[in-house]
């Protein structure tokens, strides 16, 4: 058989108008999807004599769904692999065989990264069904591949006859508009309108008693605004600011009996005497369990201020006894009900935080999850800040980890039940959605115009700035939050990979003279 034919018969010259695109288009998915959270770690423990080039487990019981996934998830790269070499004149069995081992080859160094992603687990498994999944991307290029090129080559050159820059003017801010326009709805969901002003501010448990913890509380303290990183490891290191820096509505010293409040701008009356968690058995409590100390009345004034803001910040330093404590409240604003508006507590050697807001109400499986935090006696100082978007962990003066709420993971719970190690990943994905197709119709507009008339094309040049600049200012302004240089440079960054991505199989070129259309 010659290099031009195929499985069955000669194979027409391979068009390669939209390889580089499906190419680039499946190794980000294949990347964001197996690498995210990016968070690599050089302390992965691996098992006794183990090489890390040998991988996990060879099978890592993910069950029938995984597998089709995986190989699903590398069909597209295969099939633009194919295209490419076919392209160049490859025998479909030369083609085949280094699609199959192209696919092994990315597969193994994701699965060797992995390694070293804590959230993550490494398998052989992944490696056969990815690169079984590259193999069928190829037999897909063999059987449909060059009709498919075909098709979105046609479809490409209608859209670009019917564009004209006046026309992709009015798209761009139509679509940047309707974009901009949802995105309140959905970032109007992370506001704390919806807490209850009848909850009881309770320590060492709830409102409803039945959750007493078992530990020794050193101190609290609660603001309606996010302290800032420089504050909040200040304060986690034991450090006191000034009071212009702090501002604190209550604190809370537990190292007396009963505990004293110290003096802040909004004072919280506690119970004038220290309430014992009755158990089971009708006994006491015993003596390792803290008994609760709850405000004398619901904190009507101290929600207020904090639905005012949309932000707060709570700080707890406390020494747990042990890491038994299967559902034990450290601190909650809860109703006797059981309703609560936050809680933060104790579930073995790890913590749970969790706050009601529109998101996490219609989905009570959305509160974080710290594992493996705690020690038996040993002391912690933590702080949760809230800047009406997005939430950030302090512990013991240093920052640990941030979730992001926002547009993004509203707009995922639309179509998934979210999930809060994936919060981060929520908002990248809905970035790309707004502002990638910002940046195709720029960098077709781009092919649009003959070099000596690019100044035409300014105006689409400052949708780079202009369109995230606006975005970020109407979200921080509804959130309440402070401006976020990463969420703008990720905006812009997502134009610019969008113009890359259009342009990345040739930029279509056209003469002066008025319907002529020239490809490359």
């Amino acid at each position: 058989m010659n290099e031009t034919q195929g499985i069955h018969g000669p194979t027409p010259p391979a068009t390669r108008a939209w390889s580089h695109r499906i190419l680039i288009a499946a190794l980000a998915g294949i990347l964001f999807l197996t690498l995210y959270p990016f968070g690599f770690s050089l302390h992965t423990k691996l098992a006794p004599g183990a090489s890390p080039f040998f991988l996990g487990r060879a099978d890592k019981g993910g069950g029938l769904l995984d597998v089709v996934l995986n190989i699903f998830l590398f069909i597209p790269f295969g099939f633009a692999l194919a295209a490419k070499l076919r392209g160049k004149g490859k025998s479909w069995p030369v083609a085949l065989f280094s699609t199959w081992i192209a696919g092994a080859f990315l597969s193994y160094g994701i699965e060797f990264l992995q390694i070293y992603i804590p959230a993550r687990d490494s398998g052989w498994e992944d490696v056969f069904t990815n690169s079984t999944g590259a193999a069928i991307g190829f037999l897909a290029f063999e059987f449909c591949g060059n009709a498919t090129s075909r098709l979105l080559s046609a479809w490409e050159q209608r859209v670009e006859s019917w564009l004209t820059l006046r026309r992709a003017a009015v798209i761009l801010f139509a679509y940047f508009a309707a974009c901009t326009l949802y995105s309140i709805p959905l970032q109007n969901q992370t506001h704390l309108g919806n807490w209850s002003p009848d909850c009881f501010l309770v320590f060492g448990n709830d409102a409803t008693g039945r959750h007493a913890w078992r530990g020794t509380l050193a101190r609290a303290e609660i603001w309606d605004r996010d302290v800032g990183r420089d504050l909040a490891e200040q304060f986690t290191r034991g450090k006191e600011a000034g009071p212009d820096a702090d501002g604190a509505l209550a604190k809370f010293d537990f190292s007396s009996v009963p505990p004293n409040q110290d003096s802040a701008r909004l004072f919280v009356p506690l119970s004038p005497e220290i309430t014992s968690t009755p158990q089971p058995n009708g006994s006491e409590a015993p003596s390792e369990v803290v008994s609760s100390v709850a405000s004398a009345q619901p904190v009507a004034s101290l929600i207020g201020e904090l639905q005012r803001t949309n932000q707060f910040s709570i700080r707890v330093v406390f020494r747990p006894a042990d890491i038994n404590s299967s559902d034990g409240r450290i601190v909650s604003i809860s109703e006797p009900s059981g309703l609560s508006d936050l809680y933060l507590r104790q579930e073995n050697a790890s913590l749970v935080f969790w706050f009601r807001n529109k998101i996490s109400v219609e989905r009570p499986a959305l509160a974080w999850t710290i594992s493996n935090l705690l020690a038996p006696d040993q002391t912690r100082d933590l702080l949760f800040s809230y800047d009406g978007s997005d939430l950030h962990l302090y512990v013991d003066g240093r920052k640990h980890e941030d979730r992001y709420l926002g547009p993004g993971a509203a707009f995922a719970e639309k179509f998934r039940r979210v999930k809060q190690g994936e919060l981060n990943g929520y908002k990248d994905i809905y970035y790309a959605v707004v502002f990638l197709p910002i940046g195709w119709l720029v960098g077709m507009a781009a092919g649009m115009v003959p070099w000596r008339r690019l100044p035409l094309l300014i105006p689409f040049g400052l949708s780079l700035l202009l369109g995230p600049l606006i975005l970020e200012c109407v979200l921080s302004r509804i959130s309440g939050r402070s401006f976020s240089v990463a969420n703008f440079t990720l905006s812009a960054g997502m134009v610019l990979a969008g113009i890359f991505w259009i342009n990345s199989d040739g930029v279509p070129a056209r003469s002066e003279a008025p319907g002529s259309y020239l490809r490359p």
